[in-house]
């Protein structure tokens, strides 16, 4: 049953994984980017991939008007949102 609900799932592009489950950072640019804020941040791998996307899809649809980061660590998150901008 789980291998049937899992080539449903791939046919439709999505893909299912365990909560927590660390996602590989496929892009290269991602990845570089990843490792300059590394040392400032507590976001996983995966959610710095994440919110790298997030900005480069806003980006793509023009849409207007300033990215907020509230209660900053050490500001690593804002770093990735300035490096995918």
């Amino acid at each position: 049953m789980r291998r049937l609900i899992k080539a449903a799932l791939r046919r439709s592009g999505y893909e299912l994984v365990r909560p927590g489950a660390s996602l590989a950072v496929q892009d290269s640019v991602v990845a570089a980017h990843i490792a300059v804020v590394r040392a400032s941040t507590m976001l996983p791998d995966h959610r710095l991939a994440s919110l790298y996307h997030q900005v480069q899809h806003l980006q793509k649809g023009r849409v207007a008007g300033a990215v907020v980061e509230c209660g900053v660590w050490r500001g690593g998150s804002a770093g990735m949102v300035a490096l995918a901008a």
